[in-house]
Parts: C-alpha cells; sequence; structure tokens
C-alpha cells in the first residue's frame, strides 16, 4: 500500500473513545504522544504528558489495532482503530478503545 509503517519516535495522537468516562476523568478524549517501539503489529507510546484515569497514572500505552486484518503500525497512513493497555503500572486502569494516528 505504499506506507512504510509507524517508526520510533513518530509523533502521534490517540482519541480514546471508550470507556465512556475517560473524557469526562481525564479532561480530554485526545492524548499526544511519541512512538516509544514497535514490535511487530504492536506500538508502544510515551504520552506528552501523563493522564490520571481510575486511579492510576498513565504515562505510556501498547496500542493493539482491534480490527482483524489490521495493524497498529499503519497508523502513518490512516486512523487505526486500537486496543489500548497502560504500560509499567501495578493496577490495571481498565481496558481503552480508541484510535491511533501519526501527527
Amino acid at each position: 500500500m505504499g506506507s512504510a509503517g509507524v517508526i520510533a519516535g513518530a509523533s502521534v495522537r490517540l482519541t480514546i473513545s471508550e470507556p465512556w468516562g475517560f473524557e469526562t476523568e481525564v479532561g480530554t478524549a485526545t492524548l499526544t504522544g511519541r512512538v516509544r517501539e514497535v514490535l511487530g503489529d504492536e506500538v508502544s507510546v510515551e504520552l506528552e504528558a501523563p493522564v490520571n484515569f481510575s486511579g492510576t497514572t498513565i504515562a505510556s500505552l501498547r496500542a493493539v489495532a482491534r480490527l482483524e486484518g489490521e495493524s497498529a503500525i499503519n497508523a502513518d497512513a490512516s486512523e487505526v482503530i486500537c486496543n489500548f493497555a497502560p504500560l509499567g503500572v501495578a493496577s490495571e486502569a481498565g481496558h481503552l478503545i480508541g484510535t491511533l494516528r501519526v501527527g
């Protein structure tokens, strides 16, 4: 498809759509960050500013494409619907769903 894929260091936007209470608690549904690492079809993102959600501070997230046949590394070509999981936290901040996009 002509896309090289997401690379480490790329600036990204994450828009969280679920759970619905995320935007209310965090104050925004759109987060910005940089790709920390690309592992196969997964992308690790370091947030520019950590957020507090469900009593947990989230500084980085792992993005995995939600739909079969998609890959989070394709976020350089278009928005990719992803499941997001907080990285490096002892408690689970919940299952987040949204989109990942370079830019």
